[in-house]
């Protein structure tokens, strides 16, 4: 292989990893595992969906919607996002921000100082036998899917 095949391989491969390296910082926004997060005085064998809200990379559901994140500002473990969401079940779109505290990839803390509510990971082993279908980790529906 001469020089300039190297170079222009070279570039090609880190064309590459800066792609993959930018769609992974933007499919995962927030410091936090994928999965069940349930309201914290809730043990997780006692889950049920009213109480979840599930993380799926730049995604999330809870109660009836689905977002999508459109960008996050961080302040140290202090978090604003700016999310789009869809109703699942009337296909109603809104826009919004979210404000949380995220101490660790595990816990997320829900609104202001005044008013929070506390979420923590629940593996899905952990969680009724309901949760424990493959497909609960796929959306109910694609954000802002139009409906007929």
């Amino acid at each position: 292989m001469n020089a300039r095949t190297a170079l222009f391989a070279t570039s090609v491969v880190t064309a590459a990893l800066l792609t993959q390296s930018e769609a992974a910082s933007v499919s995962h926004p927030l410091p936090l595992h994928d999965g069940f997060y349930l309201e914290a005085d809730v043990p997780c064998g006692e889950a049920n969906t009213a109480d979840l809200v599930q993380i799926m990379g730049g995604r999330f559901e809870a109660g009836r919607e689905l977002c999508t994140i459109k960008s996050v500002s961080r302040h140290g473990n202090s978090f604003t996002a700016t999310d789009e969401c869809q109703n699942t079940i009337t296909g109603g779109k809104r826009s919004g921000k979210l404000t949380m505290i995220i101490p660790d990839s595990d816990t997320i803390v829900f609104g202001t100082a005044a008013q929070q509510t506390r979420y923590r990971y629940c593996p899905i082993p952990s969680l009724p036998s309901s949760f424990k279908n493959a497909d609960e980790m796929v959306p109910d529906t694609p954000p802002f899917e139009e409906r007929r």
